[in-house]
Parts: C-alpha cells; structure tokens; sequence
C-alpha cells in the first residue's frame, strides 16, 4: 500500500520536499534551529546581560512576534504531559491549558519544520480528489502552505496544528467518508489554538452543506467533540475559572479586524513593512496580511474562467464569507453577542479561511491556463494593480511609502518573469510550468526566511548562573527588580519558582490578587486575561504579597559592575534584606519578612467577601502567621495555639506535595500553592477537605503530634474526559464496522 502511494504520488513528494528544503535551509545547511533563541538571548534577562563571544544581541534577533514560542508553547512542551505546572502563577493547570496541546502528536522542532509541508500535501490530496490534475492540484497545495495566517503563526505552532487536517476532512466528506473526519476534527481540538479550531468546523461544515451531507458531518461533529472530550472537559472547566473573559476585551477586540488595506498584501506581502525589519505599519503581521503567493495569487484570478463549475463557486463564496468575518463589521459581530471563547478572539484571523479557498482557487486557475489560450483580463488587472502601486508610493513621499516602494519590487519582478513564462507558454510548455513552479517555491519562501527566527542551538534557554542558584533554593519563590525582572514562564523550563506568569488561561482568583498589589483594592473587571504580574511600584501591597506567597529572594543586576562590589543599601537596607548570592553583576538578596512556603497556624477568621479579605491581608496589624482567612468554618476542632509546631516540605512533584507537620494541639496547615479545583488532600492517608485561605491558596486541618499531608491534583474533569473520549471511539468504531457487516456477509454466500 505505501509503495502504490508513493508511486502515484511521487512527483508531489519531491515537489513538497523541495519546497519544505527552500523554507528551511538554514535547519538543512547551517544547522540552525527555527526558534527565537537569539530573541531570547538578546531581549531577556539574565541572559540579555551576559551576552555570548561573537553575538551582538541589538543587531542579530528579529522581531518580538515569536515571543510566545520562547514564553509560553515550548516550554510548556518542556514540562512533558504533566496535569499542573507549579512553577509560575503560584501554581496553575497546565493540561487543562488547551494551548499546551500535551496530546498532540510530535514534539517541537520536528512540527515546526513538517507541519505546513503536510498542510499543503494534505492540500494536494484534497485537490486530486475534486478531480484535478496533478499539477494543479500540487499548485494549490504549494499556495495552501504560504497561507500568510499559518506561517506567520508558524513558530507559535498552535495555530498550524489545529489546522493541519483541514484539508483531509474536506477530503474525507469529499468521499463520504465523513465519519472519519471526526478523528481529524478531534485531533485539530488537540492541536491548542480554539480560534483556528472553530474556522476549520466552520469550514468542514460549510463544505458538508454544498456536498448536502450535512446530517453526517453533525453526527461527526458531536462525535470529535467526544473524541477531544479528554482535552476539552478539563478545559471547560478552567475556562470557567478564568479571566479569559474580562469585560476589557471589548476595545481590544475593536482593534483587531482584518485593515481593509491589508488585502494589497494578496499580491505583495511586505508592501506594508515586515517585523523582521522592525517597519510593519499594520497591528500585526500575521493576521494582517492575506498571502499565499504572488503567483498562486496571480492564477487564483484565472479561476473566474471556471466559475460554471459548482466547486469553483463554493470557494468564492467561501472567500467572501471569510473576508465579511474577518473586516468590520461583521468581524465585531461574535463580540458583539458575547458568545463564549469566540467573543475574545481575533477577528482578522478569520481571513484563514479566504487564503484557503483562494489557494483552492489558484488550483483551478493553474488547471485553466494549461489547457486554454491565455486570456488577458487577470493579468491586466496585476499589471494596473501593480502600476497603481508604483505611482502612489513615488508621488507619496513618506517614511511608509519608503518601505513599499523598496519591498515592492520583488513582486514586481516576479509578475514580469511570471508575465514572460506565460506568453512562452505556448512554444515551451514544459519550460514554462518548470519556471511557474521555481517562482512559486522561490519567493514565498524567501518571505518566510525574512521573517522567521532561525538560531544557534546554544541559544535555546542556555544555562546560567542566576538559574543554578534558584534550582538550589527551590521551592521558595522569586522576583526580580528593575532590568533583573525575569521574564514570566522562564521558571517553567528550569523548575524553579515565579509567582507571575502569562497564559490564555490562568486562575482568575489568583489574577484578583495580584492585581490589588497595586492599591490593595479588589478589581474584578480589569484583571488582565492573559498576565498575572506583580507591579513595577515597590509599595507596600507589593512587599505584603511577597510575605504571603513565599517570595523570599529578590533578584538583582548591576548595569555598570564596579571592581570592588558591595550591595546597594538604598535598595536593600539591611533591616529587611541580607545577601543571599552574588556572582559578577548577578545577586539576589533574602527577604527577612517572608512567611515560609508550608506552615502552621494558630487560628483562622472567616471572611467570604474578597474585599473584606483583602483589606485582611494589607491590614499591617493582621498577623498572617497567626491567622488564616477562610471562606468558610472547618467542621473539625479549631486550631489552638501551641508552643511547638513545624511543617516541613518532604518532596515536591508537579501534581503532588508531601508534608510533615508536628504540634502539641491541632493547627491549620496553610500552602500558598493556589487552590483550584481537582486538589485532593489526605491526613494521614485519610482524605480531607481543602480550604481556600488567603484569597487563594490552600489551608487543611490537622491534629495534634506528626502528621503526613498529601496534596495530590487528581481532578474529575480529567477523568470524565478520559471516560467520554473512550466511549466515543468505541461509538465511532461501530458506526464504521456496522455497515460493512452486512457486504461481507453477502458477498461471503456470492463466494460459495
């Protein structure tokens, strides 16, 4: 079977391997790593500060785009499949983080390298099944792999694996295998990016309606649903625990149609500017260009020749649904409504979908000119486009037209090869298609270089001295001071603790409080969705959470190192901070005020209204050694206060915490790990509930003499999901074998 494969589809193999070399030759030639390390390296501390021999971090890294690759994707890739991620946020899901994608099949530079190889193949397949010829079908497919949406996202590499199986679905329906297509609609859930995920059902169900299989495709549809249960249950639930929809969104939401001006970028992608060159006029890159290759563009015109042809109708129509979804106002219309998940997404994203169609398109505009006489109309219309282009930007002298004059004359100068291969077209076919085909490898892929990082392998999250000590003190917590601020996730990748973090999805209680670091005030409304960082202002909330969280070492760097160092008192007076470690212009100071990580309590209040508990916290004479806040009274007897007690960490695993405790009377044992549901705690290997305490961690009681306390993250939600997922595949398993029964059986008595 794989030999008659590849022997039908040979031709596309050496085409896309081919096209897959272009894009990343820098991997193939110079060993390079297609991921932001010399961003990292450049931009971040501690590393920023340090530099290596023959780097210079201002003129070598690219842009900042790929800053989520190096923030969030890989290193919650790092941290392999684990349930939590105790290492920033003060711990947080990190499964239930749909964006972490611990299911989706490969690891990451492997993706990064195939997976817009393999969206384009899967292109191919799709194309050969409308009935196209091979050529043409291998056109589209080189289009559909320079969709600007994808590559732009590339590095982030949620965005490509959620759309990957695009095409195969359509395929499947294609060939009324729609059943099938759920293991694909599952396994986009699986690839992270919720955004991308719903334009691909959209797309498939658009798709399902013109093929008239619609009952199909929503059989299919609840059943991936079932499939990704697994995924989807946990992520539910953490989306409703959330800040994920804070009212704030709105305005931000308003900025982020598809600019009207961006569809120019259909014929010349950097006519606007490119991040890498730090020159980009629009809001972003990726979602504000609509690209796919000049001469798939170019050809994409050509379909019009076709428009008889059902097929070739669907997917203009499909162009025009996405473009109306991706500019105002309809694009404002699913914020507008408040639907969940989809009211805070990016509207200009939605321009994936035209891309697609259009690179669907340019297969059936190659499929035309290769059997036709040339017709002029699409190629006029270029030509006038392009010479409008020229005229503006040397009549309009500015620092932007600048920029589109110098990038567009690329484009121009590939529409006139392009021009020069379709007029030789008739005398030198086989020359001609050669040429069309190098022009459609050559320039995207030259695009794609420009504006993706390629970097050293001793630039991916290096060793450093800063970090080696943090792994020592660990579990305690850190923060860093002025340009010693370290970048949140960072600590996720070397195991060591931060309270901040950046995540689509984090615990909103715990947002709630670091939030009122910057006044002691409770703000619901304007936690940010994404961020949970503690103020630059070093006031007295700040320090008071620090206290309470366990932040006990302070972070610091000398700009300008002196021979002789001696630590800034004006800074770190001696009252509250002692040295701690110190190596060149790295230090980080002890904090004396900091309660322990683990520890026992004398008594407790409770408090169910956040503002009255923050009011607790910040209240300079509420001793919270003393006394926890909880939201509600253990039934169990109240702690009473002792002369001898202690907790003590005995080991501590990303979704398990183990303590010993002792006392003479019955204590409070308080964890500043966040409360959060699926949290399991067992005295003495007797299950016992967790309270919230504080705003937002955990509190258990415990009796009197030694104790062992486990917290074990064992969350239903994982559990149900597992359950569902299951149950589907066997559903899914049946409704592809019941049919064939009755075949086999008959063609069995046509046999004997």
């Amino acid at each position: 079977m794989i030999r008659d494969f590849f022997k039908n589809h040979w031709l596309s193999i050496v085409v896309f391997s081919i096209a897959n070399v272009v894009m990343f030759w820098p991997l193939y030639f110079k060993g390079l790593i297609p991921f932001p390390g010399d961003l990292l390296v450049s931009f971040f501390f501690p590393w920023s500060s340090g530099g290596f021999p023959g780097f210079d971090p201002w003129t070598t890294h690219k842009e900042y785009l790929a800053a989520d690759a190096i923030r969030q994707m890989f290193v919650w890739k790092s941290l392999g499949f684990s349930l939590w991620n105790p290492y920033n946020f003060s711990g947080s899901f990190l499964f239930a983080n749909l964006q972490s994608s611990l299911l989706f099949p490969g690891s990451w530079v492997p993706n990064v390298v195939i997976i817009m190889t393999l969206f384009g193949f899967f292109t191919y397949l799709f194309l050969r099944s409308l009935k196209l010829s091979a050529p043409a079908a291998i056109f589209g497919g080189l289009a559909a792999a320079n969709i600007s949406y994808l590559t732009g996202w590339q590095e982030i590499l949620v965005n490509t694996q959620s759309a990957v199986f695009l095409p195969l679905i359509l395929l499947l329906i294609n060939k009324n295998k729609t059943l099938w297509a759920s293991i694909f609609l599952a396994f986009s859930v699986l690839g992270g990016h919720v955004q991308t995920t719903v334009y691909v059902y959209i797309t498939a169900g658009l798709f399902a309606i013109y093929k008239k299989n619609i009952k199909a495709f929503v059989f299919t549809c609840l059943l991936s649903i079932g499939l990704a249960a697994v995924q989807l249950v946990p992520t539910i639930e953490a989306y409703f625990h959330s800040a994920r929809e804070a009212p704030a969104n709105a305005a931000l939401i308003a900025r982020t149609v598809f600019p009207i001006q961006g569809l120019l970028t259909y014929f010349a992608s950097d006519l606007f500017g490119n991040t890498a060159s730090f020159n980009f006029q629009l809001f972003n890159y990726p979602d504000a260009r609509s690209y796919i290759g000049l001469v798939a563009a170019v050809f994409s015109l050509f379909a019009i020749y076709k428009i008889k042809e059902k097929s070739v109708r669907f997917f203009l129509a499909l162009a025009v649904f996405g473009i109306l979804f991706a500019t105002w106002p309809l694009g404002l219309v699913f914020n507008f409504l408040h639907i969940p998940v989809l009211s805070s997404v990016v509207p200009a994203r939605m321009i994936m979908v035209t891309l697609f169609a259009a690179a669907v398109l340019s297969a059936y505009g190659f499929e035309y000119v290769s059997k036709n006489k040339l017709k002029i109309i699409p190629l006029l219309f270029t030509g006038l486009l392009f010479a409008g282009l020229w005229v503006y930007v040397l009549i309009v002298k500015t620092t932007d037209t600048i920029v589109s004059r110098n990038n567009l004359i690329i484009p121009t100068g590939v529409f006139v090869c392009l021009l020069v291969l379709l007029i030789l077209k008739n005398r030198l076919f086989k020359l001609a298609v050669i040429g069309i085909f190098i022009l459609a490898i050559l320039e995207p892929g030259y695009y794609f270089v420009k504006h993706q990082p390629f970097s050293a392998p001793k630039f991916i999250f290096p060793p450093h001295p800063v970090f080696n000590f943090l792994k020592k003190v660990a579990p305690d917590r850190f923060f860093g001071f002025g340009t010693a601020r370290m970048d949140t996730n960072f600590a996720t990748y070397y195991r060591v603790f931060d309270a901040n973090g950046y995540d689509p999805l984090y615990i909103k209680r715990y947002g709630e409080l670091i939030y009122s670091a910057k006044d002691g005030k409770y703000h619901p409304k304007e936690v940010p969705r994404s961020d949970a960082s503690f103020t630059d202002e070093d006031n007295y909330y700040r320090n008071r959470l620090f206290d309470l969280l366990g932040v006990k070492y302070i972070l610091d760097k000398e700009d300008e190192p002196k021979d002789e160092w001696q630590p800034d008192l004006g800074k770190f007076s001696e009252n509250k901070y002692k040295i701690a470690w110190h190596d060149n212009k790295w230090s980080a100071f002890e904090r004396l005020t900091v309660l322990p990580r683990a520890f026992l309590a004398d008594n407790y209040i409770v408090e169910p209204d956040p503002q009255k508990i923050l009011d607790k916290i910040y209240d300079p004479s509420f001793d919270l050694r003393k006394t926890i806040i909880l939201e509600e009274s253990p039934p169990s007897s109240s702690p009473v206060a002792g002369s001898s007690s202690s907790a003590n960490i005995v080991s501590y695993e990303p979704s398990k915490v183990v303590l010993q405790t002792q006392s003479d009377s019955p204590k409070l044992l308080f964890l500043s790990d966040n409360y959060y549901v699926g949290w399991k705690a067992f005295v003495n290997d007797k299950e016992t509930k967790i309270y919230r305490a504080d705003y937002s961690f955990r509190a258990v009681p415990v009796p009197a003499g030694e104790t062992t306390v486990t917290f074990i993250y064992d969350p239903l939600s994982f559990k149900l999901g597992v359950g569902i997922s299951i149950m589907s595949l066997l559903v899914l398993t049946v409704a592809i074998a019941v049919p064939t029964l009755p075949r086999e059986k008959q063609s069995f008595k046509y046999d004997k």
